[in-house]
């Protein structure tokens, strides 16, 4: 199953910046959706969620933050039919 924002336009804004941060944004949503259901075994997302994506801020695994984040409200997204 994947996901996309309901919001286009701002989805396509994220996967169009140059700088390439932003470029692995739609798999990191839809990465965090999909270990909230099946890792968490949630029966819905929760009402805000985070996602974060671009570069990461250590060059080792200790730190699994990323340069960048976005919280999400679940009535945001939506499931990717295409």
């Amino acid at each position: 199953m994947t996901f996309r924002l309901k919001d286009r336009e701002l989805q396509r804004k994220l996967e169009d910046l140059e700088d390439g941060d932003f470029t692995d944004f739609p798999i990191r949503l839809n990465e965090t959706i999909n270990d909230l259901l099946n890792g968490h075994q949630y029966e819905k997302l929760p009402k805000t969620f985070c996602v974060q994506f671009g570069e990461k801020l250590s060059k080792d695994d200790e730190c699994i933050s990323r340069r960048h984040r976005i919280t999400l409200f679940r009535d945001e997204i939506e499931e990717d039919e295409e």
